[in-house]
């Protein structure tokens, strides 16, 4: 899917904390990323401007559906390897030239979309994620709900894209704790579709993913 450029002039929310602060990631007259720092001490940081989020670091394409049949359905939830994906609205569709689902406009790719309601669970099979992103269909309806979730699948981050009506776009986000999924939450998905396409994800070296590890350890352990 084409990818937008679209600067960030949107808020940003986080439940299920004592307290959270929002300071902009870069300064001047446009925002291209917010980030978010909770009290336990993640640090989230989202981006809807692709070029931005690829200055961050180096990223790879783990799903882009072309192996799959604009309007094949997928099983619910389906392991496609590198993640499992559930939709908790209706089911999920896979969508692109020549059937295009209820969106507008038509996705130029192929990608992920449901008949009923986009409410999709992403759980990604590495231990170790530090950034996601992927490209963006949107509806008429009220913007898109993302949730973050951290190792222990706890919520550690959510964010309203701000993203206009029927248009694509892109979204990432960068942790300083491992990602273990995300959530995509729509308004009315199931009288307009939202498509999500072209999913990448970081994953550092296995001498950083072992810091990671150990790190995660320790904090269970000062938890306990």
């Amino acid at each position: 899917m084409s990818i937008g450029s679209s600067r960030l002039f949107a808020s940003i929310t986080v439940s299920g904390f004592c307290s959270a602060s929002i300071v902009p990631a870069l300064a001047g007259a446009t925002l291209g990323a917010l980030v978010l720092e909770s009290a336990a001490k993640a640090q989230v940081t989202f981006y809807v401007n692709q070029a931005e989020f690829d200055a961050t670091g180096p990223t790879t394409l783990v799903a882009d559906f072309e192996e799959f049949t604009p309007g094949q359905r997928l099983a619910n939830p389906s392991n496609l390897g590198e993640f499992t994906l559930e939709n908790q609205g209706g089911d999920i569709v896979i969508v692109g030239l020549g059937r295009p689902g209820d969106t507008n406009p038509f996705p130029v790719s192929d990608g992920i979309s449901s008949n009923g309601n986009e409410d999709f669970v992403i759980t990604f099979s590495s231990p170790f994620v530090q950034a996601v992103g992927f490209s963006t269909l949107t509806n008429r309806f009220n913007p898109v709900r993302l949730t973050v979730f951290g190792e222990s699948n706890e919520e550690i981050a959510s964010y309203v894209l701000p993203q206009a009506p029927n248009t694509f776009g892109f979204v990432g986000f960068v942790s300083s704790a491992p990602i273990s999924g995300f959530r995509w939450l729509t308004d009315r998905g199931g009288e307009q579709n939202t498509v999500i396409d072209n999913i990448r994800t970081r994953v550092p070296s296995p001498s950083a993913a072992a810091v990671l590890g150990l790190g995660g350890l320790l904090a269970a352990r000062r938890r306990r």
